[in-house]
């Protein structure tokens, strides 16, 4: 009997292993299911990238070329740079000439304002004795009209 049990036992668990074993077939046939329905999707989503990434490399060729064009303007400014310092400095140079005569004929009117202060300090000083001088003379001319108006109305 024990043997007849066992195989009952045996017989059982291979049913219930034959079950268990189907649901987990079920189980994985609807988990291959997804899976598949998964891949497709991520199979969408690679296809999505690739056009993205073809995107990318248009726009980081358009970016390259901005950049030689930014290298190119560049290159220009500094050429620009230069031909303005060259300018500058001539006109410079052109400028200093002009600009020392012009201070030197300055500094020569201002030796002339000088000098003509310095005579018109001796003039004012002898200009009060001059005045009264003047003043005598005035005096003195009244005195001598006044004598030769009366000798010329005397008889």
């Amino acid at each position: 009997m024990a043997k007849r049990d066992t195989r009952v036992t045996l017989h059982s668990l291979d049913r219930k292993l034959d079950s268990s074993l189907s649901r987990l077939a079920g189980r994985l046939d609807g988990v291959d299911t997804r899976l598949v329905g998964v891949d497709k999707r991520l199979d969408g989503v690679d296809k999505r990238l690739d056009g993205v990434d073809k995107r990318l490399e248009a726009v980081d060729k358009r970016f390259d070329e901005v950049d030689r064009r930014f290298d190119r303007v560049d290159d220009r400014l500094d050429r620009l740079d230069a031909k303005v310092d060259v300018k500058t400095d001539e006109a410079k140079r052109h400028a200093t000439v002009p600009f020392e005569a012009t201070r030197q004929e300055i500094q020569q009117v201002a030796e002339g304002v000088a000098s003509l202060d310095r005579k018109f300090d001796l003039l004012a000083e002898r200009l009060p004795p001059v005045v009264e001088d003047v003043e005598l003379l005035k005096a003195a001319f009244h005195g001598l009209d006044r004598r030769v108006i009366r000798l010329e109305d005397a008889p």
